[in-house]
């Protein structure tokens, strides 16, 4: 979503009203996902790689502000994509005209527009990591699941104004593939940015982030950053994904987010 905003409160926004109509209905998976702080953590460890052998990732410098405070834009993307999948219809149109106007504002202080293949690769990224951390949360997703994720992030993105976006799963994933092998590359942006990761995470943090993103990273990204699957590695995250919702589970998820953002981390969402 943004990550030029400013840091916004993370608590979930207000249910819609009884008579106003949700932007995600309420039985929806995409809803059920995005409420959950695991799959929020696996989404947001993976895109974090992506992001940074992402062509267009020296956008994220020209502020500064993901570079300087990671963890800090982790939690205001999280509020803005939020603010759109778990509000009324009304809330969710002013979260996307705000986001509009703030990428509006990036190209104007920039005199240069952000390219639409940029915007349309941090939607497939979206569709992509939300359908793996449901996938890996609830064991499996149904054909059905899997097009509701995508047909709503596609909706998010034709309202934000961005074009040639596919109309069906199966479009959609030749298209990701087609952007994954057309912009990914690493580039120095992406040195500076592992290095803002492991200053802020620590290195024991900082290697978890690594292990997440080889288990969901797709190869096109994977055979540029040298992350290599290591099987104790997945086992560990089966194990942890099983046990959750105990109270080991919960201590542990916990740990996995420095102290200074575990209010924030705490309003994201359920375990």
């Amino acid at each position: 979503m943004c990550v030029f905003a400013k840091k916004n409160s993370s608590a979930l926004p207000k249910p819609a009203c009884k008579n106003e109509v949700p932007f995600v209905p309420a039985n929806s998976i995409v809803r059920r996902i995005w409420q959950d702080r695991n799959a929020i953590l696996l989404i947001f460890a993976a895109a974090a790689g992506e992001f940074a052998y992402n062509r267009s990732a020296h956008w994220l410098f020209f502020t500064g502000k993901l570079p300087n405070d990671p963890i800090g834009r982790l939690f205001s993307t999280v509020a803005y994509a939020q603010s759109i999948v778990l509000a009324g219809e009304d809330e969710a149109m002013a979260a996307i005209e705000k986001i509009n106007k703030i990428h509006k504002a990036v190209e104007t202080e920039r005199g240069m527009e952000i390219p639409q293949w940029a915007y349309r690769s941090v939607l497939y990224m979206l569709v992509d990591y939300t359908t793996k951390a449901g996938k890996m949360l609830y064991h499996n997703l149904t054909i059905h699941q899997e097009e509701e994720i995508c047909r709503v992030f596609m909706r998010m993105g034709l309202l934000m104004g961005i074009k040639q976006l596919p109309a069906t799963l199966p479009a959609w994933k030749k298209q990701r593939q087609q952007h994954l092998m057309a912009y990914t590359a690493a580039t120095h942006h992406t040195t500076a940015l592992y290095t803002s990761y492991r200053t802020h995470l620590g290195w024991l943090r900082y290697h978890m982030l690594c292990h997440i993103q080889a288990a969901m990273c797709p190869q096109a990204v994977l055979v540029h950053s040298g992350i290599r699957k290591h099987w104790w590695a997945i086992s560990l995250l089966s194990s942890y994904l099983h046990i959750r919702r105990s109270i080991v589970g919960r201590s542990t998820v916990r740990w996995l987010m420095p102290p200074q953002y575990q209010a924030s981390f705490a309003a994201m969402g359920t375990i």
